[in-house]
C-alpha cells in the first residue's frame, strides 16, 4: 500500500518518509488549510486560493492532463543529452562524478523544497510560494509515476543537477515545458536552494544507513560470519557478563543480545572458550599471511558488539539531528541583518554518522576477507560530506550483501552435509530392516509355508490388527520425514530471514537459492 505524505503548513517530514518516497513507496499530496492566513487578515489565504493569478497548479487542478504533461516533459528532458537527466552512459558517468543527483536524491530534494515553500519558511518577495510548492508536488508524483510505467530500460532514471543553480534551471525548464507555471512562478537561484539539496542528500543517506545498521540487519547478518568461524569462537564472547556487567553501553548490550539469540542452539559455535580451536590450525604451514587474515576475521567477529553498538548510536543520533535540521527555517533574504545559516550542526552530525558507517564497513569486510577497507573520511564542506556519506552507505550495503553471500554459502554447505548424513543413516537402517524382514520371512516360510497369519480370526480382529499396523507405519513414516525436514529446515528459515531484507538489501534475495 502506497503511503501518502502531506505537504503543507504545519506539516513535518521524517527521514523514514523521505526514504519511502525515494524508494517509490509513497506519494505526495498538497494540503492547503482554509485558515492558512497569518495575522488574521486572510492575505495568505487569499493568495493561496487565487491560483489563477499566478498560473500555478492548485489542488483543484491536479488532474490527469497535468500529470501527462509533466511526464511528457520529463521524457523529453531525459532524452536530451545536454540536460543532466539524460539516461545515457555519459549521464551515468556524470552522476558518478557527483555532478548529478541520484533519482532518489532528486525526489527528496524536490519534496523538501516543496515542503519548505508551502510552510512559508522562505521569504519569496511576492512569488506564489503555495502554487510553486504544489507544482513541485505534481512533479515528484510524475517522476514516481514515470518510474512505475517505464521501470525497464530507463537506466539511471530522472536525475537533476546537484548544483543549486543548475537544479533551479532544470526544474523551471520542466515546469515551463509542461505549462505548469505559465512562466510566472519559478524556483529561485539562491543559496537556500543548494543547501536544501545537500540536506536532502544527507537525510536520504542517513535514513538508509540507519536501516542497514539496525540490529535486525547488521547484527543478524554478522551472526552468519560467527557461524562460519564458529570453531575459533565461543558464545562467551557475547555473554551478559562481558556487556551487561563489564561494559554496559546500551548499543553494545543490544548487539550482544541479538547475537546470543541468533546463535542459541548453534552446533558450529563453541559454548565455552575451553573448546575453541586455535587460529593457527586454520592456516596451512608457511601461510603466515593467511593466518594473519584469519586472526583479523576472528578478532572482528569476536568484538562485533563493541563497534556495532556505538556505530549504530552515532547514526541514530545524526538522524535525529538532521530530521530537525531539514524541518528548520531558512531565509532567502539578502539583507545584512538576516540570519546567515551555518552548517556546523549538519557537519557534525554527518561526520559522526560517516565514522559510524565506516566502522561498520570495516567490520563487515574484515569478518569476510580479513582486511579493512581503504575508504577515506570526508572532511570540509557539507557537499564533500554528503558525497562521502553517499559513497560510504553504498559501500556498507555492498559489504553486508557480500557477508550475507559468504554466510549463505557456508550454511548451505553445512546443511547439505547434514542432509547427506541423515539420508545415509536412514538408508542403512532401511537396509537392516529389509535384511531382518527377509530373514524372518525365510524362517517363517520354512516353518509354515502356506499358513495364513489371520487364520481362525474374525473380521473384527483382522481389521484391528491391520489398523494397528497402519498406524505404526504412519508413525514411522512421519518420523523419517521429520528427520529429512530437519536437514533442509534451516534452508526455509534462512530464506525467510533474507526475504525480510528486500527493502534494505535488495540484492540479498538473489544471493540465496534453497537446495532442491
Amino acid at each position: 500500500m502506497t503511503q501518502t505524505i502531506l505537504i503543507g503548513k504545519a506539516r513535518r517530514i521524517t527521514l523514514d518518509e523521505v526514504y519511502a518516497l525515494s524508494c517509490g513507496e509513497a506519494k505526495l499530496e498538497m494540503t492547503i488549510p482554509s485558515d492558512s492566513g497569518g495575522g488574521g487578515d486572510g492575505e495568505a489565504a487569499d493568495d493561496a486560493n487565487q491560483t489563477g493569478k499566478c498560473g500555478g497548479v492548485g489542488a483543484e487542478n491536479e488532474d490527469e492532463e497535468s500529470s501527462l504533461a509533466l511526464i511528457a516533459a520529463l521524457k523529453n528532458l531525459s532524452l536530451n543529452s545536454t540536460t543532466t537527466t539524460a539516461t545515457t552512459a555519459g549521464a551515468k558517468d556524470a552522476a558518478a562524478r557527483g555532478e548529478l543527483l541520484s533519482e532518489g536524491a532528486t525526489i527528496a530534494s524536490l519534496a523538501l523544497l516543496s515542503l519548505t515553500l508551502s510552510q512559508g519558511r522562505i521569504i519569496r518577495g511576492g512569488d506564489c510560494a503555495i502554487q510553486l510548492s504544489s507544482a513541485l508536488v505534481d512533479l515528484v508524483n510524475a517522476i514516481l509515476l514515470l518510474r512505475e510505467e517505464e521501470t525497464a530500460g530507463r537506466g539511471a532514471g530522472v536525475m537533476l543537477p546537484a548544483n543549486g543553480t543548475e537544479f533551479a534551471s532544470a526544474v523551471n525548464a520542466l515546469l515551463l515545458q509542461s505549462n505548469q507555471n505559465g512562466g510566472l512562478i519559478a524556483v529561485e537561484d539562491k543559496p537556500y536552494t543548494g543547501r536544501l539539496i545537500l540536506l536532502a542528500r544527507v537525510s536520504l543517506m542517513l535514513a538508509q544507513a540507519r536501516l542497514l545498521s539496525s540490529k535486525y540487519v547488521s547484527d543478524v547478518l554478522s551472526s552468519l560470519s560467527v557461524e562460519r568461524l564458529g570453531q575459533y569462537l565461543s558464545l562467551d564472547a557475547y555473554s551478559t557478563q562481558n556487556y551487561d556487567e563489564l561494559r554496559p553501553h546500551r548499543g553494545c548490550i543490544e548487539s550482544a543480545s541479538v547475537l546470543r539469540a541468533c546463535l542459541q542452539g548453534s552446533t558450529l559455535v563453541n559454548v565455552t572458550r575451553k573448546t575453541v580451536t586455535s587460529a593457527s590450525s586454520g592456516a596451512a604451514d608457511g601461510q603466515s599471511n593467511q593466518l594473519l587474515l584469519l586472526q583479523e576475521s576472528i578478532k572482528y567477529s569476536k568484538t562485533i558488539p563493541q563497534y556495532h553498538g556505538p556505530a549504530r548510536e552515532a547514526i541514530i543520533a545524526a538522524c535525529k539531528t538532521m530530521e530537525l535540521e531539514m524541518n528548520c527555517s531558512e531565509s532567502s533574504s539578502s539583507e545584512e541583518d538576516s540570519v546567515e545559516v551555518d552548517d556546523t550542526v549538519a557537519l557534525l552530525a554527518c561526520k559522526f554518522a560517516l565514522e559510524g558507517v565506516i566502522a561498520m564497513i570495516n567490520g563487515s569486510v574484515t569478518r569476510v576477507e580479513g582486511t579493512t577497507t581503504t575508504m577515506e573520511n570526508a572532511t570540509g564542506t557539507l557537499a564533500e560530506l554528503a558525497t562521502g556519506l553517499e559513497a560510504a552507505v553504498k559501500e556498507l550495503q555492498s559489504a553486508l550483501e557480500n557477508e550475507a553471500k559468504s554466510g549463505c554459502v557456508f550454511i548451505t554447505e553445512k546443511l547439505s552435509e547434514k542432509e547427506a548424513e541423515l539420508k545415509a543413516k536412514e538408508n542403512e537402517k532401511a537396509k537392516k530392516r529389509a535384511d531382518a524382514a527377509a530373514s524372518e520371512g525365510g524362517t517363517t516360510a520354512n516353518n509354515a509355508t502356506d499358513k495364513d497369519e489371520f487364520d481362525g480370526m474374525s473380521e473384527a480382529q483382522k481389521a484391528k490388527i491391520l489398523k494397528k499396523r497402519a498406524e505404526k507405519e504412519a508413525k514411522a513414516a512421519a518420523k523419517r520425514k521429520a528427520k529429512e525436514d530437519k536437514a533442509s529446515g534451516g534452508q526455509a528459515a534462512l530464506s525467510s530471514i533474507l526475504s525480510g531484507y528486500r527493502r534494505s538489501l535488495p540484492n540479498v534475495i538473489e544471493i540465496h537459492q534453497p537446495i532442491g
